[in-house]
C-alpha cells in the first residue's frame, strides 16, 4: 500500500518496458516476487534470484535489485525467461523540485550479475555511474554503464589440441561499454543504451540497448537502473540483462568552469549578431582548438569561423549559462556578448570591424552514432539568451517565453522550432517549418526566420539553436536557446545524412 516504484525489462523490443511509480509490492520474507500497479498492471515471477536489498520502506529510503528468471507482465503480456529490476521508495517529486539547478553524480554500490544468453555471468563494473541534472524541464539522467563479461572459447573445426591451442585467441574477458541518456519525470527514466566494446569493427557501435529506472530515497539519495542490451552481430554474448544500485557522491552546480585557452578542438560554437552597418549575421562555426576558441573562466571570450575572428569587448556587457561540463559529450551552454571584434582571417588583407548583440550555442554535437535515425520526440526549454530587436538604429532586451519547445522528426530529418519571446507589451512568436537534420547539425533556408543549432548527448537527449527572425514592428529578433527532450523517443542509432 506504500508508494513505491518498480522498473525493469520483460521481453524483446521497445514497447515491453513498464515504470509504475506507485503499487503494491509483493514481498514475503523480504524476497520480490511480483508487483501490481495503481493501474491494475501486474508482474508475476517464478523465481528470483541474486537479490540485493538496503534500507526499509517505512524510512522511505527502500531499494532492492535482483534478477527475476522467469516473469510475465499483465496488461499487456509479455514473457521473459531473464529480467532485471529495481523496485523501492520514490524521491517525493517536492524533494526533486527543490534540487533543480544541481548537478549528482551516482556511484554503483551494489548490482545482480550480468546475465547472458550464451555464456556464464558477467559484472557490472564499479566504474559504473549515473549523473543526474536536475532541471525544470524535469531530471537529465545520463548512464555510463561499463559490462565485463567472460571470453567465450571458440573450438575450431580440427580438434586435434595442437591446433586448437594455435587457434584459440578469444580474450579470457570482453569489455562493453553501455551509454545512454533520458529526461525524467517525477523520477522515473527510460531510455535506450548504445554498446560498444573493443571487439567491435573500427572500435565502433556495436549493439543497442535500453534502460528503465528511478530516483529514491527521501532526499534523492539513491537511484537503481535495471538493462537489458544486445552486444552486436560480432559479440559472443548477444543478449545481457542486469541491474545496479546507485549511491549520491556530491553534489555539483551544473556551471562549466572552463580553463582559459581551451584545447579542445570537438566544441561547436554557432552565432547570431547584428554585423556592420545593422546588417543581421548568422554565423556558422565549427570551432578547432585554442586556435579557435578561447575562454576564460567560465566565459566566452573569442571564437573564429572560416571567415572571421569574434572577441569580446571587455567594457560591454555579457552573459553565460550551460548545462553539463565541458568534458561531457552532452555539454551545452549559450551565452551573449553586446559588443564584440570582427577581425577579417584572410591574412593578406585584415580589417577590424565592430558588431552588436551576439548570441551564440557552444557545445559538443553527438556523434552520427549517437543520433536516432527514426522515431519523433518534443524537447521542452531549458534556458536561453535574453532576445535581442533591432529596428533601424533601436535595439530592445527582451525576453524568451519557456513555452519555447522543439518538434523533431528523426524518421524524415525534420525539425520544427517554436519559439516564443516578449519585448515589454509586445509579444512575438514564429515557428519554422523548413529545417532539417544533417548528422547531428540543425540547419533551415528560410528567409524571415532562420535557426541553426545541433543535438547532443546519446540519443540527442539535448539541443540547441541560434535564431533570426523578422517581425513586422520589432525589426530583426535574435537569440540562442537550449532545449531537453521531454516526450517521445528516437530509435535506433547511426545517422548517414
Amino acid at each position: 500500500p506504500m508508494a513505491l516504484a518498480a522498473s525493469g525489462w520483460l521481453g524483446e523490443g521497445t514497447d515491453t518496458n513498464r515504470i509504475y511509480l506507485t503499487g503494491t509490492l509483493d514481498a514475503p520474507n523480504g524476497t520480490v516476487l511480483g508487483y501490481t500497479a495503481t493501474n491494475g498492471a501486474q508482474i508475476t515471477t517464478y523465481s528470483t534470484q541474486n537479490q540485493s536489498v538496503s534500507g526499509s520502506i517505512q524510512n522511505g529510503d527502500f531499494m532492492a535489485i535482483g534478477l527475476w528468471d522467469e516473469a510475465d507482465w499483465t496488461t499487456p503480456f509479455a514473457y521473459s525467461d531473464w529480467a532485471g529490476f529495481v523496485v523501492g521508495n520514490p524521491t517525493p517529486n517536492v524533494v526533486l523540485t527543490g534540487l533543480n539547478g544541481v548537478r549528482a553524480r551516482y556511484d554503483l554500490v551494489a548490482a545482480t550479475p550480468v546475465r547472458s544468453s550464451s555464456s556464464a555471468d558477467g559484472t557490472l563494473l564499479s566504474s559504473s555511474h549515473l549523473v543526474i541534472d536536475f532541471l525544470g524541464a524535469g531530471q537529465y539522467v545520463g548512464v555510463d554503464l561499463n559490462v565485463q563479461m567472460p571470453g567465450v572459447r571458440i573450438i575450431p573445426l580440427n580438434l586435434n589440441p595442437l591446433a586448437a591451442n594455435l587457434e584459440d585467441t578469444t580474450p579470457l574477458s570482453t569489455n562493453y561499454r553501455l551509454r545512454g541518456s533520458a529526461n525524467g519525470l517525477q523520477g522515473g527514466f527510460t531510455g535506450f543504451l548504445t554498446v560498444d566494446s573493443d571487439i567491435c569493427s573500427y572500435g565502433g557501435q556495436c549493439g543497442t540497448g535500453q534502460f528503465a529506472g528511478f530516483i529514491g530515497g527521501a532526499q534523492g539519495q539513491q537511484a537503481g537502473v535495471a538493462f537489458n542490451a544486445n552486444t552486436g552481430s560480432n559479440s559472443p554474448h548477444r543478449e545481457i540483462v542486469g541491474a545496479g544500485r546507485f549511491t549520491q557522491t556530491g553534489n555539483l552546480v551544473s556551471t562549466p568552469s572552463f580553463q582559459p585557452a581551451s584545447t579542445d578542438g570537438n566544441y561547436q560554437i554557432l552565432g547570431t549578431y547584428l554585423g556592420v552597418n545593422n546588417q543581421a549575421s548568422l554565423s556558422q562555426t565549427y570551432s578547432q582548438g585554442a586556435n579557435a576558441s578561447s575562454f576564460a573562466g567560465s566565459f566566452l571570450t573569442g571564437y573564429s569561423d572560416y571567415s572571421y575572428a569574434f572577441a569580446h569587448q571587455a567594457s560591454s556587457a555579457k552573459s553565460f549559462a550551460a548545462v553539463g561540463n565541458p568534458a561531457d559529450s552532452d555539454f551545452i551552454g549559450w551565452g551573449y556578448w553586446a559588443e564584440a571584434s570582427r577581425t577579417s582571417s584572410n591574412s593578406y588583407n585584415s580589417s577590424t570591424q565592430m558588431v552588436n548583440h551576439l548570441h551564440y550555442l557552444v557545445g559538443k554535437p553527438a556523434s552520427n552514432t549517437e543520433m536516432p535515425i527514426s522515431g519523433t520526440a518534443n524537447y521542452s526549454f531549458l534556458g536561453g539568451t535574453n532576445p535581442t530587436a533591432t529596428l533601424g538604429s533601436v535595439t530592445q532586451v527582451g525576453q524568451i517565453l519557456p513555452s519555447s519547445n522543439l518538434s523533431v522528426d528523426f524518421s524524415n530529418s525534420a525539425v520544427t522550432a517554436n519559439i516564443n519571446t516578449r519585448f515589454g507589451n509586445t509579444s512575438a512568436s514564429f515557428s519554422t517549418t523548413d529545417s532539417y537534420i544533417s548528422g547531428s547539425r540543425i540547419e533551415s533556408c528560410g528567409n524571415s526566420s532562420t535557426v541553426s543549432g545541433f543535438f547532443t548527448g546519446p540519443g540527442a537527449i539535448r539541443a540547441g539553436i541560434v535564431y533570426q527572425n523578422q517581425h513586422n514592428t520589432l525589426g530583426t529578433i535574435r537569440g540562442a536557446a537550449s532545449f531537453q527532450r521531454s516526450s517521445g523517443t528516437g530509435i535506433g542509432f547511426g545517422r548517414n545524412d
